[in-house]
């Protein structure tokens, strides 16, 4: 009889109980002040034959995740060798991949009929992996078997599982999980104990409750639980403060809060991959540097394409829009499109807005692009005023999407581009975000300064002049009031009901 021992040396679970004391990323997880319990992997049903996707930036934690998952697994009394975990950085090709695969599962079968967990970490690294999947589920291979597939590149993950139709398996619901750093409310759980359970008091952990006090906020209503949220603005406010500095990246969450800043180190490593992920499709490091550079000059202000290659060396309008649908697919960054408001749908001709993804990935790149000390250069602009309104634009943004998509039906066809969209006026007034729901719009105007003056309105009372819809909301620095209609609500009071 054959043993997978090939794979025991990635699989220390196999032979020793104290493995998690030499793992360095449980062992790092475990040293943290502050632990983040991702709410996604709760959407992970490991009970059926499932092919999970699991796809998200470098560095949030993803393996870090899979290892988390495969502990409480043996700890409710699954068999240890019933688990592989498989790096797939060397992995060449398709062959290699299903090869591994087929290996492990056919020689623990002839031990083994329970149930089989198999974790394929960065498998986006094997170029066409899903023909190595779809040869194992033909041949039935993966019968009684989890897969998990995590990748850090968007495009490669979702466009090679979509090759796989009728080949998931057993999934009720969107088997393709994305993984993004922490949502600012996870931050404010995660490092304030007395938010953690006001937040658990007030009961807006459930979904529905959430969306029913954004929906009332966006008619103009705000309730008592919003009032009570607000009440805590110094606190909120402050939370604010240090997210937009570290962002929601475990790592950086964790040095910035317990040594008071984040190391340059930190910063490289998170350049690095982001290059090395641009260079492994043949990019051009220095075209990279200089659109970025462009990026961050018209950061929060619609521009096209052909307006962002001015002042670089690159050629055609279609290289910059294709570093930046590169940068999209590695989780750097969102594209979001201007809004045909009476058609519900973007106009993608016109100007685009880029968010990034995460403040941390603000400054990091950032930094780079202008040759700055990262972490002196984030407290700068942290003292701007304009600077600093334009990273709570660039939060409120981030977060939109994760708005839209839990109030999606249909969560497997998911697309935020036709979802949160801006919207201008006849006269060129903006509105920052437009989010659409099932049945309704809901618009968000950025507003985070000391004042909020008879002119912020105007954007709003056009939206809703030409949609024939009711309110929209005004994220303040520090105000909360209801005015003809719409809603005024600090941005960091806002940001915890997503």
């Amino acid at each position: 009889m054959a043993y997978p021992i090939e794979f025991a040396e990635q699989n220390p679970w196999w032979t020793t109980d104290t493995w998690r004391k030499e793992d360095k990323h449980l062992q790092t997880f475990l040293a943290s002040a502050y632990q983040w319990d991702p709410r996604i992997k709760y959407f992970l049903d490991l009970t059926k034959d499932i092919v999970f996707t699991l796809r998200g930036p470098r560095q949030v934690g993803k393996t870090t995740l899979l290892k988390i998952m495969i502990a409480e697994l043996i700890d409710k009394g699954t068999a240890p060798q019933n688990i592989l975990y498989y790096a797939c950085d060397l992995v060449d090709n398709p062959k290699e991949l299903a090869g591994i695969i087929q290996r492990y599962v056919t020689t623990r079968r002839a031990r083994e009929k329970k149930r089989l967990y198999v974790f394929m970490d960065e498998v986006s690294s094997v170029k066409g992996w899903q023909k190595g999947v779809k040869f194992l589920s033909d041949k039935g291979v993966l019968t009684n078997t989890t897969l998990i597939l995590s990748g850090s590149h968007s495009l490669d993950l979702r466009v090679s599982a979509e090759q796989l139709p009728g080949r998931r398996g057993e999934a009720t619901s969107t088997p393709d999980i994305i993984f993004l750093p922490m949502k600012f409310a996870e931050y404010a759980e995660v490092t304030d104990e007395r938010m953690n359970a006001l937040i658990k008091d007030l009961d807006i952990l459930p979904k529905a409750r959430r969306h029913e006090e954004i929906l009332a906020l966006s008619r103009g209503s705000i309730s008592p639980t919003i009032e009570k949220l607000a009440f805590e603005l110094p606190r909120t406010a402050r939370l604010l403060d240090n997210y937009l500095v570290s962002g929601g990246i475990p790592r950086c969450v964790n040095e910035h809060l317990q040594t008071g800043k984040i190391s340059e180190s930190t910063y490289r490593t998170y350049v690095d991959v982001v290059k090395g992920d641009l260079m492994r499709y043949n990019k051009n490091e220095n075209y990279l540097r200089q659109i970025l550079d462009q990026l961050f000059q018209t950061l929060g202000t619609p521009v096209g394409w052909s307006t962002l290659k001015k002042g670089t060396d690159v050629a055609s309008p279609n290289t910059v829009e294709d570093y930046a649908l590169s940068l999209e697919s590695s989780f750097v960054l969102s594209i979001f499109h201007r809004m045909n408001a009476m058609a519900r749908r973007p106009e993608y001709a016109k100007g685009k807005k880029i968010v990034f993804g995460d403040p941390f990935f603000i400054h990091a790149l950032h930094a780079w692009v202008l040759g700055k000390k990262p972490f002196e250069f984030t407290i700068d602009c942290m003292k701007e005023t304009t600077k600093k309104s334009t990273l709570v634009e660039q939060v409120v943004g981030q977060h939109c999407i994760r708005l839209a998509y839990s109030f999606a039906s249909q969560k497997q066809l998911f697309d935020p581009k036709t979802q949160v969209m801006f919207w201008r006026s006849r006269e060129e007034r903006e509105i920052d975000f437009v989010v659409l729901t099932n049945s309704n719009m809901i618009s968000l105007e950025v507003k985070h300064q000391d004042e909020i003056t008879r002119a912020d309105f105007y954007a709003l009372a056009d939206f809703r002049k030409l949609t024939n819809t009711r309110g929209g909301i005004i994220l303040s620095k520090d105000r909360l009031e209801a005015r003809n209609g719409y809603s005024i609500v600090p941005a960091s009071t806002f940001l915890l009901l997503i």
